[in-house]
């Protein structure tokens, strides 16, 4: 029988399947901000969910001193940002277990007839883990940022980044993008993300279907 290794998600419908299962999935869309360029089915569907999840609203509020007193001008919401922490999950591959290392380990050493320098393979590294893909999938997500590229390394298409999660949409771009590594951790990343919101979409259940 042959062993897997299973994820928490498996992909992006997964909480349309009533398996109580909400993933953190993101799209790259075109610019008319309705179709994806990705190819059918495939999305990139977060390997563990972030750690927090940190909406900022703010209002747009203008004040401006007059001879008869303070005018003030509200201009509703200002663009805000969604803050996300998130954990890489463990770097685990079969056979071998739990890894930190990015290589072979070198080993210093003399064989009887030689003075070479001979290396030591422990298993596999972090590299060669599922984690690893997972997360290179989301740092290349943040460096494009909606941007398709043609053959020559021209931006030919300027999209948006789509993160939904639990019912909602948010549409926008991401900020910022931080990696830590630590040494009590030695496992796992964490990651630290801001992601610029232009636009929202939430489903509103009632008696009479979903709107939104």
């Amino acid at each position: 029988m042959a062993k897997i290794i299973k994820t928490p998600f498996r992909s992006h419908e997964d909480q349309f399947l009533n398996q109580n299962k909400r993933p953190v999935v993101f799209d790259i869309i075109a610019p008319d901000g309705r179709d994806t360029m990705l190819p059918d089915g495939i999305k990139l569907v977060c390997h563990s969910n972030p750690k927090d999840l940190n909406f900022s609203y703010t209002k747009k509020v203008s004040r401006s001193p007059t001879i008869g007193g303070w005018v003030e001008t509200y201009w509703g919401e200002e663009p805000y940002t969604i803050s996300l922490s998130l954990s890489s999950g463990g770097f685990i591959r079969l056979g071998s277990g739990l890894s930190n290392v990015t290589g072979s380990v070198q080993t210093q050493g003399s064989k009887l007839d030689s003075k070479e320098t001979f290396g030591e393979n422990l298993g596999g590294n972090r590299r060669e883990t599922i984690t690893y893909d997972k997360y290179l999938d989301l740092l290349s997500l943040f460096h494009n940022n909606g941007s398709i590229y043609d053959e020559q390394g021209f931006i030919a298409l300027q999209g948006s980044i789509k993160m939904s999660y639990d019912g909602g949409t948010w549409y926008g771009w991401f900020q910022s993008f931080s990696v830590s590594e630590a040494a009590e951790k030695p496992f796992t990343f964490d990651m630290s993300c801001v992601f610029q919101v232009e636009r929202e979409i939430h489903g509103v259940r009632t008696q009479g279907g979903v709107f939104k």
